[in-house]
């Protein structure tokens, strides 16, 4: 970071510690926001008259509790994240939180169930609020917090949140590491989508999609080095990581995303791949509109590469040839089956066998009364309802509303049950690739627990 913004951080640090409302202007990454925070809960520890509030979009509410959690180590305070209102209440009440961090959508539920008591907390974040889908909950949202309550707004773009700051945080001070610099044209970049957790872990694949002879990782601040550099070494890759213009590399992620001054000094060392975590899209287009995607090894390309490794095992024994009492035990199901189902079932218990893992139970035979549930890849942390996943079984599958059972939220997955459906399969497969919550499901037949 260049000295500009490090004085921009402490300006809003001081601020925020002071419980003067701001207008916070950076890039689209926490850690950019980590002073301003650290300024927020040194007031938060002095004068304990009770929690502040954060509203973001629900795909970055665990980065944004993570960087606060980090920062509120050894004060005694504590951070939470929300992606649905039980647990949230149940902090609320037993005052055991002081800073949370949940999406507008989360908030008006513990709103409408009297759980939140917006008149009680003692500040108001609205982050990022140019990529909510709940800015309409706003008004009904924020209509019984005093005038005095503390707001800070953090954004990436002024334009597009103007009217969230002109009701909600009017004349209050500016502070814009971002900066005004657009001019020029832009850098030619690469960009990669990744998941908020998954960045770490993404190095690696780039490294070995690429393999660069020398590689920069730079951030927007410090607090990650420790696990960046222990991932690099536990892939073998040597790499420079900074907060500052990096040495001439073959290669240079951005982990955090910066602003144009900062992006055109990174180009200048090597070519840059930006690192683009749901949200962060619209952000993007602005600072490298020219950017070529480039799509890190993910869980379909791994599956792939162990399939040909399988397929290669199995040709070598092929190669090798069976021992012949192996043709013995086989011969009665070739006479009942084709050969390349039972061919699929050896795979199936040798993969199995190989990964520890039990063989799959069989499935009973169903009737067209029979109850069967439907294993759905949302769940709670995705601030899903059963509201919701009733609403596209019924409205996009064409379920009668009196076939869905019960609906089992999970942390990561939801379990559907099905009431006299003769094709739970179909249904299944109907469901899979709708979008909830902007997220597109993963859908199948619940076989139960392995």
């Amino acid at each position: 970071m260049s000295h500009q913004d490090h004085a921009a951080q402490r300006e809003a640090a001081s601020v925020a510690s002071r419980g003067h409302n701001l207008l916070f202007v950076a890039p689209p990454s926490p850690a950019w926001a980590g002073p301003l925070l650290a300024g927020l809960l040194e007031r938060l520890r002095k004068d304990p008259a009770g929690p502040a509030l954060a509203l973001c979009p629900p795909e970055s509410v665990d980065e944004w509790a993570r960087v606060a959690a980090r920062i509120a180590q050894g004060t005694g305070l504590h951070v939470s994240a929300a992606h649905a209102p039980g647990r949230l209440t149940r902090l609320i009440k037993s005052d055991a939180v002081h800073l949370a961090f949940i999406a507008p959508e989360t908030a008006y539920e513990l709103l409408r169930r009297a759980a939140l008591k917006l008149d009680a907390i003692s500040a108001v974040l609205l982050l990022w609020p140019e990529a909510w889908s709940g800015e309409d909950l706003l008004g009904t949202l924020l209509q019984d917090v005093p005038k005095a309550t503390q707001r800070i707004v953090v954004t990436a773009d002024v334009p597009a949140s103007a009217a969230v700051v002109d009701r909600y945080c009017w004349r209050a001070p500016v502070v814009d590491v971002l900066g005004p610099d657009w001019t020029g044209s832009p850098p030619a970049v690469r960009g990669t989508p990744v998941a908020w957790r998954d960045r770490v872990d993404v190095l690696g694949d780039l490294i070995e999609q690429l393999d660069p002879a020398t590689l920069s990782v730079w951030t927007a601040d410090s607090a990650d080095h420790d696990a960046i550099r222990g991932a690099l070494a536990a892939w073998g890759s040597e790499a420079t990581v900074t907060t500052g213009v990096p040495e001439k590399s073959s290669l240079i992620i951005a982990y955090d995303l910066p602003g144009p001054e900062r992006l055109r000094s990174l180009a200048a060392q090597g070519e840059v791949i930006l690192l683009l975590p749901p949200g962060t899209e619209a952000f993007a287009r602005r600072l490298a509109p020219n950017r070529r995607p480039l799509h890190a090894r993910g869980p379909l390309e791994k599956a792939q590469g162990d399939l040909d490794a399988t397929r290669r095992t199995v040709a070598a024994a092929l190669d090798r040839g069976p021992e012949p009492g192996a043709f013995h035990a086989l011969a009665p199901l070739f006479e009942r089956h084709e050969a390349t189902a039972v061919a699929a079932a050896l795979l199936e218990l040798w993969t199995g066998a190989r990964t520890g893992s039990p063989p799959p139970p069989p499935i009973a035979a169903l009737g067209p009364d029979a109850p069967v549930k439907i294993w759905v890849g949302i769940g709670k942390r995705d601030a899903v309802t059963p509201s919701d996943l009733v609403g596209a079984l019924v409205k996009e599958v064409g379920l009668a509303r009196e076939a869905v059972g019960r609906v089992e939220l999970r942390e990561s997955f939801s379990l559907i049950e099905l009431k006299g459906v003769p094709d739970p399969q179909r249904v299944a497969e109907q469901m899979a690739g709708k979008t909830i919550r902007k997220k597109r499901l993963v859908a199948r037949v619940d076989r139960g627990r392995r």
